[in-house]
């Protein structure tokens, strides 16, 4: 184990890992002790020092493979992250057209990239094939790429089937791709601001990395269960009315012995149904549910055991038995008159030597606060009853519940070893020490040679020495956890950075909101609504944190190889490789687009400078309703949107079953003033529910505007029957309807725009 430990340890030298060290530093000391308890034939400490090397060695064995577990699952994060680091970098750094051009130069960069990150993370030198965890993610990236086309394809297809009856917006998952795009862009056109963010969001995730990866020691736990102290010592059982094996037992009592008075106490239960039968040489008899062996010592150990008559065994074999007062009434024995009485139990014959007062044996408790008497059966209880101290204890055994022990008037009193030969097992083992003795360094030997989690009991104060702060623990009763372990500090100093960190990108991204209103006005004008603009900064800050947190855990895993191998800081060490570093990254990247959320709020309302984020019916006099669309189209194909309209209401005649029944009047064709063509289009309507007898004209004027540079479209709506409350309401969700159905426009590809161009040039210049 020593040599295995060693080996391990130094595939992973460049890891802080104290617990790894400090166990195996113990068990080659430990090892050095056995040999020379060995030379001068000292066969206790020889014994001793074995079991605490053997131990030690475990514990740091568990640690390394913990440590190594931990690795592995971070390396996942990790080659999971590169993907979109990789992508948005080859957006950034390069300017390619064709598609293969971009992926040739995405996969260069994965190769790279992992390749830097192969030769300074430790997990691949402990890994026994490095390679298949590239291999495993490259199959992963093609299988997600493949499923992305197939997804596309469905999806296209789907528009091509379904694109003539409801129209719909824009949908979230093709805004939040374009985003990323666009937000690529806009940070290729502000290189200098793309920069400066960039490093101080490298800085701030170094900056965390560093703070969350230093490796420090944990105390074992210490629950507090009494401030009085029956004595100083220690007390060691399994939970509940679970009963250790022999060897256990070996153990603890090897590392008990010569420390001080071992009371080591039996258990032997009937089945429940089959009592154990007892035959008095009086003519009696009794069913017992339960035998305890106790050793000579037991009497004063806590205290005198209450007897009411007789005495204690003369010896830890002797065939005799103490009995409760409420058996010895069962059995009709007299407590003056005892010394020639007699049980006969599995063929044995026993001594009748003393009987014990009921209540205050069932009140003489060791350290863990139970009575001596054994443990029936255990039913679960609320924990919501339970106090702190005793709710931590049943953390680390969840086995404690409601306890039913054994009654004192089917209970028999024998010695040990006599309750050994029976076939009783060891439920506990205690130790009394001196109280002068300093405990602790008897609970460290418990802690590192076993994973016991024992109860421990001091009348002076005392102070542990795997404490970082050399802190004085007050006499009492306390239940020792076996936990160490190392864990991730540092995160309470990070607040005021974090704050200054969010404040700096928020910053950037509101200024960027406010420079590029222009920019988001645009986005409008082609359809899309707020909260679709809100996306592009959360996808530009995504792009950020991405690129940032993971810049940042390359600087800091190559200044912790630098720091590591020149030796030029002292007294620190990092730990950039453990899985609550990947929790960091993914902490550093929410963080960057928690302080995004605002500035995507500010954008939404820069889309809409009303203030109206939900769509609204513009302003009418009762009889005719004028409509503006929000949208521009360029004069190539914009005649194209009249077809499209065409194809809209020409699923609405008489003979189908919808929303409207729509009549095409006519179509027009002129110029304006300046020369440029004007388009008409012409409809006559009636709305669901037709029963209000709602009709109206609908005419589309598709027009040049100076002011945009582009051709608009303009409805005038003209009531012709149907009283106007009604009229105002059944346009609402026609407009809503109509209005969708326009903004699916800019989703259609080039082929499809040019399609409906021809076709609407066909019509208008037969008109």
């Amino acid at each position: 184990m020593s040599i295995l430990n060693h080996a391990r340890a130094a595939k992973v030298k460049v890891l802080a890992n104290d617990l790894i060290r400090e166990f195996i530093q113990r068990g080659d000391a430990c090892l050095k002790r056995m040999d020379a308890a060995a030379a001068r034939n000292d066969h206790l400490g020889y014994v001793r020092a074995l079991y605490e090397a053997l131990g030690a060695h475990v514990k740091s064995y568990e640690q390394a493979k913990q440590m190594r577990d931990d690795m592995l699952k971070a390396v996942v994060v990790y080659m999971a992250l590169l993907l979109p680091f990789c992508l948005f970098l080859e957006k950034l750094l390069f300017r390619f057209v064709k598609i293969e051009h971009e992926m040739g130069m995405f996969a260069v960069l994965f190769v790279v990239t992992f390749i830097i990150f192969r030769a300074i993370h430790p997990a691949f030198r402990v890994a026994q094939a490095a390679e298949i965890i590239f291999i495993a993610f490259v199959m992963g990236a093609l299988g997600i790429f493949v499923i992305s086309i197939l997804r596309s394809r469905f999806e296209g297809t789907m528009r091509l089937l379904f694109r003539s009856y409801l129209g719909n917006e824009v949908g979230y998952s093709t805004v939040t791709q374009k985003a990323m795009i666009i937000g690529v862009n806009n940070m290729k056109r502000r290189r200098i601001r793309t920069l400066l963010t960039t490093a101080t969001i490298v800085l701030v995730a170094f900056t965390m990395l560093s703070f969350t990866s230093i490796s420090k020691k944990v105390n074992p736990t210490l629950v507090t269960k009494s401030k009085i102290a029956p004595y100083t010592g220690f007390m060691y059982h399994w939970p509940g009315k679970y009963q250790m094996d022999e060897q256990t037992l070996a153990v603890i009592s090897t590392l008990f012995e010569q420390r001080g008075t071992i009371v080591v106490r039996r258990w032997l239960l009937a089945k429940e149904g089959t009592p154990f039968h007892v035959m008095c040489n009086l003519g009696t008899q009794a069913q017992m549910e339960g035998i305890l062996g106790l050793p000579c010592v037991e009497d004063g150990f806590l205290r005198r055991l209450p007897l009411v008559s007789g005495r204690f065994f003369s010896s830890d074999d002797a065939q005799e038995v103490i009995l409760s007062s409420a058996a010895a009434l069962v059995l009709h024995i007299d407590p003056d008159q005892i010394q020639a009485v007699t049980l006969s139990f599995q063929g044995m014959p026993f001594k009748v030597v003393g009987i014990f007062d009921d209540v205050q044996f069932r009140n003489m408790k060791d350290l863990n606060g139970l009575p001596l008497t054994p443990i029936l059966k255990l039913v679960a209880d609320n924990a919501d009853k339970a106090n702190k101290a005793d709710k931590a204890v049943k953390d680390y055994m969840p086995d404690m519940g409601n306890l039913f022990f054994t009654d004192p008037a089917a209970l028999m009193v024998i010695p040990v070893q006599t309750a050994k030969i029976l076939g009783a097992q060891p439920y506990s083992i205690s130790l009394k020490m001196k109280d002068e003795e300093p405990i602790w360094p008897m609970a460290d030997l418990l802690l590192t040679a076993t994973r016991a989690r024992f109860f421990m009991s001091s009348r002076i104060p005392f102070v542990p020495s795997t404490q970082d702060e050399q802190q004085t623990v007050v006499p009492g009763v306390y239940f020792i956890g076996s936990n160490y372990s190392t864990s991730v500090g540092g995160l309470s100093v990070l607040l005021i950075p974090l704050f200054i960190a969010s404040s700096i990108i928020l910053n950037t991204m509101l200024g960027s909101v406010y420079e590029r209103k222009k920019e988001i006005a645009v986005y409008n004008a082609i359809g899309l609504n707020p909260h679709h603009i809100g996306t592009f900064f959360l996808a530009e800050s995504l792009v950020y944190g991405v690129i940032g947190s993971v810049g940042g855990y390359l600087i800091g895993q190559v200044l912790s190889l630098a720091i590591s191998y020149t030796g030029l800081v002292q007294g620190i060490n990092f730990n950039y490789s453990s899985l609550s570093v990947a929790y960091v990254i993914l902490l550093t990247i929410a963080i960057v687009l928690l302080s995004t959320l605002y500035p995507a709020m500010a954008a939404t309302k820069a889309a809409v400078p009303s203030g109206k984020r939900i769509w609204s019916l513009p302003k009418h006099d009762g009889r005719t309703m004028p409509v503006l669309f929000p949208f521009i189209y360029q004069p190539r194909i914009a005649i194209g949107v009249l077809a499209y309209l065409q194809e809209y209401f020409g699923r609405y005649s008489e003979a189908s079953i919808g929303d409207m029944i729509a009549t095409e009047e006519g179509h027009s064709h002129g110029v304006d003033a300046k020369g440029r063509d004007r388009h008409t289009l012409t409809y006559h309507v009636a709305l669901v529910p037709y029963d209000l007898g709602v009709t109206e004209q609908l005419v589309f004027d598709l027009f040049y505007d100076d002011h945009v540079q582009a051709y608009c479209l303009h409805l005038n709506i003209n009531r012709i029957s149907g009283q106007d409350s009604n009229w105002v309401t059944t346009n609402r969700p026609f407009l809503e309807q109509l209005r969708k159905y326009l903004m699916r426009w800019r989703n259609l590809d080039v082929s499809e725009h040019s399609l409906f161009s021809e076709r609407a040039r066909e019509q208008f210049q037969q008109v």
